[in-house]
């Protein structure tokens, strides 16, 4: 049985993958033998991070391209998750996104397009990934 507190071969979802902090996690991760699916909108990204994790000693590597605004890639993650692993150890929401500039010189569009993403897109991929964050899934139904 492993240590619930080791890093070792557990099975990890990254937003946010192709750049800055969600990029950096996955390099630390990979040396562990982690299970890796990356999220990010632009694929050539994804590819080249893949080759070095794999190379860095990552279990395996899984890339989902697309945005976790849309429903669609969500789903998609879900069922990658549900699909290839069961069960998810650890959920990485670092998809993120900021709005420069005076604040009475933004726009509703704008806000919403934050709060979309920063907020919704990461809580609803949570709401999905939650019964396969539990090994008893007895425990998520409340039996």
């Amino acid at each position: 049985m492993l240590n619930k507190r080791a890093i070792e071969e557990r099975r990890v979802v990254i937003t946010g993958a192709s750049s800055g902090v969600g990029r950096a996690l996955a390099l630390e991760l990979a040396p562990y033998r982690t299970q890796l699916l990356l999220v990010a909108r632009s694929e050539q990204p994804l590819v080249e991070l893949s080759e070095e994790l794999l190379q860095l000693g990552a279990g395996s590597v899984t890339r989902v391209v697309g945005d976790i605004t849309q429903q669609e890639v969500r789903q998609q993650i879900r069922e990658k998750v549900s699909n290839d692993w069961q069960a998810l150890d650890i959920l990485l929401n670092n998809a993120g996104t900021s709005s420069h500039g005076r604040f009475a010189a933004g726009d509703e569009d704008t806000l919403r397009g934050v709060r979309e993403i920063n907020f919704f897109a990461s809580t609803e991929l949570s709401r999905l990934l939650v019964p396969n964050l539990y090994e008893d899934n007895d425990a998520v139904q409340g039996n």
